[in-house]
């Protein structure tokens, strides 16, 4: 696996895209496989996001929990962390990634159509309309 050279090479360009010279990545496990990824600088958390298996399929995982925090956004951070996670996925051996978003989020179906996912179904839940999407990778 070389998640790890994702996460410097990853390191170095959200430090261009943010003009911030410490950037670090926090990556640790929770049950049952889930792992949890965090970008940081000095004190200040910018993105977080979730990787886990699919329950009973090794071959899909489902990318939630994704956020960057409102002072990162708007500096083409959310594309190229979606890019991110989808090598991380394949690094870690699935050959999909399924996610689901609202589609009130204008800015998350403009990351996900330019990173090619396709919406395979939409959800109504509690009056929202939410897109299913997965990724062959």
């Amino acid at each position: 696996v070389r998640t790890n050279m994702d996460l410097k090479l990853a390191v170095g360009i959200i430090r261009l895209l943010l003009k911030k010279k410490t950037i670090c990545f926090e990556v640790k496990e929770e049950n049952n496989k889930t792992l949890v990824y965090k970008v940081v600088s000095g004190n200040k958390i910018i993105s977080t996001w979730k990787l886990s298996p699919l329950p009973g399929n090794n071959y899909i995982c489902i990318s939630h929990g994704v956020f960057i925090y409102e002072s990162f956004r708007k500096k083409r951070l959310g594309f190229f962390l979606n890019s991110l996670r989808i090598s991380l996925a394949k690094e870690l051996g699935y050959k999909y990634i399924l996610c689901t978003h609202d589609d009130l989020n204008i800015q998350q179906t403009k990351i996900l159509k330019k990173n090619n996912w396709e919406n395979i179904s939409n959800l109504n839940y509690h009056n929202k309309n939410i897109i299913l999407s997965i990724k062959k990778i």
